[in-house]
């Protein structure tokens, strides 16, 4: 097609003016091409008619096998909606792959600016997404107004030149439950996703692994309000630089991050953060959580990095390649460290540059026993550190004797 929708085009103000309920199904959009928006199909305003409200409210694409086709924006599907009052748009059961952007939206790329903000709702279930490249947002793109629920989907191998290699949502408040994004690159931020001036997202059940970024090789969050993972596994991850896991970088200090019973094993961050590097945060609370196995490249820097206004650990098993720190800086009114077990380094870094209060209790170091190889806790404190204007806080080459065989540390 000269510009929209290269297999289909469908106009919702113009052609499907007085229909409430519009269906795809049981389709294939293969090897399509067009100059603008919609390579495989295209579904939105007509710009010519954008003010005419169209009576649709539901739209249902199902079934459906979109791939190797490309555009400018939405390499594979393309839905742009300027005014109008759609209820739901419902993606399910789909293939979405190989298919290309010279923009954003590789996959797919979904954007609606709609009268009444925040009654609109996106469901994509159950859908592939793979082997789709962009510029930002590889995978799939969005910028609605309203709310995205993304369930039992898998995005594997996509690959952004910018941002976003799984995927770059912005704008809308987002769960996503029981999804998988593997493999996914993108050159700058956010290998496997990227949210971006998000109101909240939510992660329950997921599983974000061997992503690659420069920076957020897993996940990168930057501008958003709340951050939410729950049961969720984080493995595997790359960042070249910072954040290795997870990167949020707010600015403006209003982020709040929750996570609760998750999994961080073998992410990897050259610089800094391997675990988190979360800056300029209003508050976090981690706990019931395993971190074992991750690395940094450089031996000075931290494998978790947390920079805001308060942070509490809790009940935390952490593992990691030495060496093991957390390193709290700046800005903090109360940091908690609880039931917190360290393990595998004589080096451990716990904090800088605190300006106010820092919390303990227990709190446990171990070192494995280079004889019989059982873990030994060091230090142990029911109430270890209770301070004020602490610089430069550290436990460096402690002692220890090995209750099982006797030999000193």
């Amino acid at each position: 097609a000269e510009y929209r929708g290269g297999g289909l085009c469908m106009h919702i103000n113009a052609d499907a003016k007085n229909c409430q309920i519009l269906q795809i199904y049981n389709c294939h959009f293969l090897n399509n091409s067009a100059q603008s928006d919609g390579g495989g199909l295209f579904i939105g305003s007509d710009p010519e008619q954008y003010l005419v409200m169209s009576n649709c409210k539901i739209l249902h694409i199902y079934n459906c096998h979109i791939s190797n086709n490309n555009a400018k924006l939405g390499g594979g599907l393309c839905i742009y909606i300027y005014v109008s009052n759609w209820q739901t748009l419902h993606i399910y059961n789909c293939h979405i792959s190989t298919n290309s952007a010279e923009e954003d939206g590789g996959g797919l790329y979904v954007s609606v600016e709609q009268p009444m903000p925040n009654c609109l709702l996106l469901h994509i279930y159950n859908c592939h997404i793979l082997h789709n490249s962009g510029e930002v947002g590889s995978g799939l793109k969005t910028y609605i107004d309203g709310y995205m629920v993304m369930s039992n989907c898998k995005l594997f191998r996509n690959t952004a030149t910018r941002h976003g290699g799984g995927i770059h949502n912005g704008y809308s408040p987002s769960l996503f439950y029981n999804c998988t994004l593997s493999e996914n690159f993108a050159t700058v931020e956010g290998g496997g996703m990227l949210h971006e001036d998000n109101n909240s997202t939510i992660m329950m059940n997921c599983t974000i692994k061997q992503n690659r970024a420069r920076s957020g090789g897993g996940l990168y969050s930057k501008r958003s309000h709340k951050l939410i993972i729950i049961s969720s596994s984080l493995s595997m991850n790359v960042a070249s630089t910072k954040g290795g896991a997870i990167k949020i970088e707010n600015g403006q200090n209003r982020c709040w991050i929750f996570m609760n019973f998750c999994l961080f094993t073998k992410n990897i961050a050259e610089h800094q953060g391997a675990v988190f590097f979360l800056v300029a945060v209003k508050g976090i609370f981690v706990g019931n959580t395993q971190i074992t196995q991750n690395t940094v490249e450089s031996m000075t820097s931290s494998l978790i990095f947390v920079q805001g206004h308060w942070v509490i650990f809790n009940n935390l098993n952490l593992k990691n390649m030495p060496p093991v720190i957390i390193l709290t800086k700046l800005l903090f009114s109360i940091a908690t460290l609880n039931h917190v077990h360290f393990g595998c380094s004589r080096h451990t870094h716990l904090s800088e540059d605190f300006k106010s209060e820092f919390v303990g209790g227990p709190f446990y170091l171990s070192y494995r026993c280079g004889k019989c190889h059982s873990n030994q806790y060091i230090l142990h404190s029911e109430q270890w550190l209770v301070t004020k204007e602490v610089s430069n806080l550290f436990i460096n080459q402690w002692q220890y004797i090995c209750k099982e065989c006797a030999t000193h540390g």
